[in-house]
């Protein structure tokens, strides 16, 4: 048996973790990986908004920012938000939105007020659904809504759920806020 010696040296991991934790910094603490919004959802929320007027909208956990300037550039909209805590996604975001319209923030979602919203969409896990609802609730105004991306609130029972025409049968659960 003839082996092969390979030196590795440990910076490389460390270098390695850092560039995973600059990708999913929330998937470590909040338990919410990297989803993306497909473009059916995001033609299923420009549906949403369209009969409106006004809108001010926030993804939550926006990623690299596509919706928050897909959303931007929908005439019912008038401000278009997103906020994201990941380093490397927030830093694409910030760019994404400079340049197509829109604007992301680098900031935690429960410090975020949602009482100025009209529309909040989430496309997170199941994890902190429970607690966001409570947030939903304690902030959002009457006649707004919160959409979730594929996670429905668990003992909640949603306004509408909207199964999507695309690969994974995407549902989009709306709680209209009374």
């Amino acid at each position: 048996y003839v082996g092969v010696l390979i030196e590795f040296n440990p910076m490389w991991a460390l270098a390695f973790f850092v560039v995973i934790w600059l990708f999913f910094a929330n998937a470590i603490t909040e338990r919410v990986p990297l989803y993306f919004t497909n473009e059916t959802t995001r033609q299923a929320l420009k549906q949403l908004v369209a009969n409106k007027e006004a809108i001010h909208f926030l993804d939550l956990g926006c990623g690299f920012g596509a919706n928050v300037a897909f959303m931007a550039k929908q005439p019912a909209v008038i401000e278009s938000h997103g906020v994201e805590t990941a380093p490397v996604p927030y830093a694409l975001s910030k760019l994404v939105t400079t340049l197509k319209g829109g604007q992301t923030y680098a900031m935690d979602l429960w410090k975020t007020d949602l009482s100025y919203y009209d529309v909040v969409y989430a496309f997170l896990s199941p994890e902190p659904m429970p607690k966001l609802w409570q947030k939903v609730q304690a902030e959002m105004r009457p006649g707004t809504t919160f959409v979730s991306n594929s996670f429905a609130i668990p003992g909640v029972e949603a306004s509408e759920i909207w199964t999507l025409e695309d690969g994974r049968q995407t549902q989009l659960y709306l709680y209209h806020i009374e």
